[in-house]
């Protein structure tokens, strides 16, 4: 089996060749390499993601040296209303530790005057033969329209400690986890949402 279908290929767009990048995308799938970095993306399913970029290093690119992986899990969701998605900004920032400037947000409901455009939680992560962390960004999102929309971004990044092995750790940790990591940033988001919808 290929890593695309014949038609898939066939239909491939390719909209960047340069000798520093090259983005194609196909059958759903976005690639994009660079000199230090390979970057797969798309609509379909993740698992199929994950066994495209296994495949590509396992079968074809196995003398590439790997140091490092990114899963990525980057969600819109559309809350009921503005009052959520101001509640839900209010529970992560809250505004009294900003004193006056807090409270002249506060004074004005229901009409736009500020508040939380992004926060970033950061926990760090150690094993025996890689280290990383998880970093969770939270914004509004920037195409669900009526501002109740809010955006996700969650950021699974490990680190291989040993380079002289770092393909095979690094491709085994995305073979082995990447199911987990995944369920790992929906259950971030689940507990983010918990209690503002209602």
């Amino acid at each position: 089996m290929g890593l695309l279908t014949e038609d898939e290929a066939a239909n491939a767009e390719v909209s960047v060749i340069h000798p520093d990048i090259t983005r194609f995308a196909a059958g759903g799938l976005t690639v994009q390499v660079e000199l230090n970095r390979f970057s797969a993306s798309g609509t379909q399913s993740a698992i199929k993601i994950k066994d495209f970029v296994l495949k590509t290093f396992r079968d074809y690119l196995s003398h590439t040296p790997i140091r490092s992986i990114g899963i990525n899990r980057e969600v819109h969701y559309r809350l009921p209303n503005v009052g959520a998605r101001v509640k839900l900004g209010r529970s992560l920032a809250p505004l009294a530790p900003w004193g006056e400037f807090g409270r002249e947000m506060e004074e004005k409901p229901g009409k736009e005057v500020g508040g939380l455009l992004s926060i970033t939680m950061h926990r760090q992560k150690e094993g025996t033969e890689i280290k990383g962390h998880v970093q969770a960004t939270v914004q509004p999102s920037a195409i669900i329209p009526r501002n109740v929309g809010v955006f996700f971004q969650i950021n699974d990044h490990s680190e291989a400690l040993d380079e002289s092995n770092s393909s095979e750790v690094i491709l085994d940790l995305l073979d082995s986890s990447f199911e987990e990591s995944i369920k790992q940033s929906e259950k971030i988001i689940d507990q983010v949402l918990i209690g503002i919808e209602a």
